[in-house]
Parts: C-alpha cells; structure tokens; sequence
C-alpha cells in the first residue's frame, strides 16, 4: 500500500472512525486498482448502512451535476460560480425569472416544480376558481329547469335558460383557459421550501427519485451524504484532486492519481 492511500486511511479513520487495513485495501483492488464507489460501499458496510444508499448518493451527485450545468446555461453564469449555498434570488432575477425558469425545465432531462404565483395572485386565480366551480352544477340545473317548463308548456321558452346557462359555463371555461398561459406569466416566486441551489437539488432529486432508481430514497440519505462527503474530502485533501474529480466510477490511482 503505497504512501498516498496510507494518508487516505489515516484521513478516513480520522474523520469515520472507521479503520482500513491492508488486507481491506487488497479486497478492494481490482485489476490492480480501486474503484471510489467500491471503498465507499466499504465504509457503509462498516458502518451498518444498507449498501442501497450507494445509488442513492450517485442520484444526488448526478442531479447536482445535471443543475448546476443548466442554471449556468439558462442563467449565462460560469458554473464555477454556482455552489449550493447561492441562493437562487442571487442568480435568476425576478424580472426575467419566469422566462428563464422555463428555460431551466426544457434544459433538464428530469422534472422541476414549477414557480409559484405571489400571494395576492394566488388569491385571485383561488377566487376565479371557485367562480368556475360553481358554475358547473348550472348546467344540469339549467337543464331540469327547461324541461319542467316544457312539461307545464310545451311552447315555451325552455330553451332560452339552457342557452344562456352553457353560455355562461362555455364562458367561464374560455376565460379560465385563456388565463393559463397569463397565470404561468405571473409566476415568479419560488416553491415553497425552496430558497438555495441545494434546495432546488433535493425538490428535484426527490421529483425523479422513483422513475431513477426504481424506489423511494432511503431513510439513511443524509447520514450516508455526510460518510460520502467526509470520503470525498479525504481524497480531496490526500491526493490533492478537485471535489469534481472525485466520483463513484473514479479510480484512485490511475484517475485520482494515488501512489
């Protein structure tokens, strides 16, 4: 075991408490090198993890990669300067935010929620709602009206209260979905929840997570992200890497350049 993965063992039990021996190590080797993913599954095992975890964590580094790269697209902003603490009013103003939030979502491959309207608009388009809904149950009461009418004079004018009774309905529906295209224009503020880059990467990571890996996340994501980042650290400060480099099909020595 050469010099640079002995650091990396000292820097892991350090940081994990867990210690790694060489016999570990030469589990590990495969075609006389070590796969980052395969030590990693190592250390969950070692901490009584589920090895399930792993896939979970790849999904987190993928969808950080994935948006990162179209905030930098859509915005114009290098993607250096975009870390998960930035908060998302400092990169998309909100004169333009609706425009390039729509960009955001046709750039991603995977689902984004979408804005939200402020709270005075919300309350209008609830309002418009209401108004809708209550104008459905006219029609069928139109209707019985109409033919009680004809019944008591078959020359009446049922049919003036079922015409103007669908005029209403058919103009209300127009109404509303002439105001989609003008609600998805007022749109500007951010989901709920949702203030930083890190943020906006959990809502989309959990949006994907079932159509990605074929189930929910686990339970243990977030004590298993803190092993992950603490091994990415380790690496990181041992073999003086940058953070990027360092991911689970990377390999330490001809990747990573261990010695």
């Amino acid at each position: 075991m050469g010099i640079d993965l002995l650091d990396v063992s000292f820097r892991i039990q350090k940081k994990t408490g867990v210690e790694l021996s060489q016999s570990d190590w030469q589990s590990l080797l495969m075609d006389g090198d070590v796969l980052v993913g395969d030590l990693y599954s190592l250390l969950l095992c070692r901490l009584k993890y589920s090895s399930d975890v792993k896939s979970d964590i790849q999904l987190n580094e993928s969808v950080w990669r994935q948006t990162r790269l179209a905030i930098s697209h859509v915005a114009n902003l290098p993607a250096s300067g975009i870390t998960m603490q930035r908060r998302l009013e400092e990169l998309l103003p909100e004169s333009s935010r609706p425009e390039i939030w729509k960009k955001l979502q046709g750039t991603m491959k995977l689902s984004v929620p979408m804005l939200e309207l402020p709270a005075s608009l919300r309350r209008q388009q609830i309002l418009e709602v209401i108004v809708i809904l209550l104008a459905v149950p006219l029609v069928p009461a139109g209707v019985i009206a109409s033919m009680l009418l004809r019944d008591q004079n078959p020359n009446s004018w049922w049919f003036l209260p079922v015409v103007f009774v669908l005029s209403i309905f058919i103009s209300a529906a127009l109404y509303s979905f002439r105001h989609y295209s003008y609600w998805d224009r007022c749109r500007r503020v951010f989901p709920r929840g949702i203030e930083t880059v890190k943020d906006l990467c959990r809502r989309i990571r959990d949006l994907n997570a079932f159509r990605l890996i074929g189930r929910p996340l686990s339970q243990d994501l977030d004590e298993c992200q803190k092993i992950w980042t603490s091994l990415k650290d380790c690496l990181v400060n041992a073999l003086g890497v940058d953070d990027d480099e360092v991911t689970m099909d990377a390999r330490l020595i001809k990747d990573l350049g261990a010695e």
